[in-house]
């Protein structure tokens, strides 16, 4: 997925490329050449499950409204179509000093002037 619409990060060990339009996203492991990647039916990060105000919840795609490269990492902000016009998902793809490790982490914020503002913290 190397092209100009694409951000990356990589190390000797890995590389790990996001396509800024859809967030779609690919692992190499340097070392053995296996790749990993997001479903090429649906290009996209992935899925969220929101909780409606009403308590209902919604599965919804995550495609970004954003991608930016950060020193070692990549942000992706969202902005889903959940009926909510407030809500702002951030995702965060950090390759750790051991050059093998992506941490992920993320932040639900309101959405203010289209910049998320502070909110809930997450890791996986």
């Amino acid at each position: 997925m190397k092209s100009e619409n694409c951000v990356w990060l990589e190390s000797q060990k890995v590389a790990l490329s996001v396509l800024k339009e859809t967030g779609a996203w690919s692992l190499l492991d340097k070392r053995t050449g296996v790749v990993w990647s997001s479903n090429p039916q649906t290009t996209r990060l992935g899925e969220v499950t929101l909780r409606t105000k009403s308590g209902e919840t919604q599965n919804l795609p995550l495609i970004p409204d954003f991608v930016s490269l950060e020193e070692n990492s990549v942000r992706l902000m969202f902005h889903p179509d959940c009926g909510n016009a407030e809500l702002a998902l951030m995702a965060k793809l950090t390759l750790m000093p051991d050059g093998e490790t992506i941490n992920v982490s993320y932040t639900t914020a309101r959405w203010q002037d289209g910049k998320g503002a502070r909110g809930q913290e997450g890791k996986g």
